[in-house]
């Protein structure tokens, strides 16, 4: 299996206290390198919502459960297919 990459910049190191803070600086950095050419100008907008929300946390939830996250997303990806 191979994955095609389009637009790949790399954005440089980031330097924090912790692991989680370098996770989030990390996720905000991304945010904005997709959205910069926005001309809506909410460079750093994150949905948020209620619905991602729980998704994100049943996958960690998961993973704290023993559960990998290859078999996490296989399960999501299932359901969504036999959703739609």
């Amino acid at each position: 299996m191979s994955f095609m990459q389009t637009n790949v910049v790399n954005l440089g190191f980031i330097h924090a206290p912790s692991l989680d803070q370098a996770a989030i600086a990390a996720i905000l950095r991304n945010v904005y390198g997709l959205n910069k050419n926005s001309r809506t100008g909410n460079y750093f907008s994150i949905d948020l919502t209620s619905n991602w929300v729980q998704v994100a946390n049943n996958f960690l939830e998961g993973i704290r459960n023993g559960q990998s996250l290859s078999s996490l997303l296989s399960y999501q990806f299932e359901k969504g297919l036999h959703d739609k």
